[in-house]
């Protein structure tokens, strides 16, 4: 029933990358190799923060043994980073494209 749980949590931290990845490649036709690490850290802070509710919740009917303790603020670590990432990309590229709209204005 736990695993079920668990990996219920799995698929929507997969699912919540996706769909960030999807979004920020429609609005701002962001490149796919700079789209995959903000996506990933996206999904890991899903991960992160449903493990712990999940072990916070659940803690005293697993049956295993309890996983290391971790922080509850690691999920915002990972999400303050794709944050960041996308962000920085977003302006460069942004950037670089008016830049780029700037010279070929300029030529004509």
């Amino acid at each position: 029933m736990y695993g079920l749980l668990a990996l219920s949590f799995f698929v929507a931290a997969i699912l919540a990358g996706m769909l960030v990845f999807q979004v920020v490649k429609a609005a701002f036709r962001l490149p796919t190799l700079l789209n995959w690490p903000g996506a990933i850290c996206v999904g890991a802070a899903v991960i992160q923060l449903t493990g712990w509710l999940s072990h916070d919740l659940f803690a005293g009917l697993m049956l295993g043994p309890t996983p290391p303790d971790v922080p509850w603020y690691q999920w915002l670590e990972f999400l303050l980073f794709a944050v960041v990432w996308y962000a920085a990309t977003i302006s460069l590229l942004l950037m670089w494209r008016k830049g780029d709209d700037g010279e070929r204005g300029a030529a004509q």
